[in-house]
């Protein structure tokens, strides 16, 4: 490479003269006039003929994909299930690839009791989709909210290619609860009282003045409270009401408003109540629901 500055012997040209060829540490090369100060002489130069300009390589052909089979999981239902009572999970799975998929399997490990529940399918063709039934049942009592993958292609018996990655994509969402005793909405007037089990001793009233939600002569251990980070009562369970916390007796309107409470019943019952809409001096309505002990 003819540095800035340096000098160089030009031993030909093009017939322009718009590309001399000089010699260079004992090699020779080309380069384009208007880059150079030429001198001396032109006609003295002999006339070369420039190598031809090189072919271009044809580009490296794409690699056709090889088609696939390709395993996912669509979907999931339904998402609350009981402590103690069997359940059953639709899934959906589908093969979005090209070619039919032979046998394999789906399958998930449900907390929080570790519930192991798999199905084999014998195949799916390419495009379709179709839905199996994970089943199971929750024993150890906890409560909560989980989440699970669900994995397509337990043992990796189709030949998915770079889809074998999605195969433990879809992360299943859902709550496990307590028996529930009783449920319900209802609208309070100033007066009113509320027996949240549905029989035997009453629990709350709606003072007169419509001012305090107030509990009814508690016995020991019974109470409510201010449940706090709820913005749902469904995702509300069993082992979130805290009895610990539920100590208090009356709580006035100014804390009502869309407030979650948590409470144990004068039964000794674990509950939640969720104040739709109130009013002070007015009605009052509340969505709640009790668990069986």
């Amino acid at each position: 490479q003819l540095q800035q500055g340096e000098t160089a012997r030009v031993i030909g040209a093009n017939v322009d003269f718009t590309w001399v060829v000089i010699e260079y540490r004992g090699q020779q090369g080309w380069l384009a006039t208007y880059l150079l100060d030429v001198s001396g002489d032109r006609r003295t130069v002999p006339i070369i003929t420039p190598p031809p300009t090189p072919t271009p390589r044809p580009p490296t052909a794409t690699p056709t994909p090889q088609p696939i089979a390709d395993i996912v999981i669509v979907s999931a239902t339904p998402a609350r299930f009981t402590v103690g009572v069997p359940f059953t999970i639709s899934v959906t799975v589908r093969n979005q690839g090209v070619l039919n998929a032979g046998p394999f399997a789906i399958a998930a490990n449900f907390p929080p009791d570790s519930v192991f529940s798999a199905v084999n399918l014998p195949g799916l063709s390419a495009g379709q989709q179709t839905v199996v039934n994970l089943t199971g049942t929750f024993t150890s009592g906890t409560t909560g909210s989980f989440n699970v993958v669900i994995v397509a292609d337990l043992n990796n018996e189709v030949d998915e290619g770079i889809g074998e990655d999605n195969n433990d994509d879809y992360n299943f969402a859902y709550f496990v609860d307590r028996p529930i005793l009783n449920a319900g909405t209802l609208t309070m007037g100033p007066g009113s009282v509320l027996n949240l089990e549905g029989v035997g001793i009453d629990d709350v009233t709606w003072n007169g003045a419509g001012t305090d939600l107030v509990f009814i002569t508690p016995p020991p251990g019974s109470g409510m409270y201010i449940m706090t980070g709820i913005n749902d009562i469904n995702s509300v369970t069993y082992d979130m009401i805290d009895p610990l916390l539920a100590t208090t007796t009356s709580l006035n309107v100014a804390l009502l408003p869309n407030a979650y409470i948590g409470i144990v019943t004068a039964e000794g019952n674990r509950g939640v109540i969720h104040v739709d809409s109130v009013v002070a001096g007015g009605l009052i309505t509340l969505t709640y629901r009790v668990y069986s002990p």
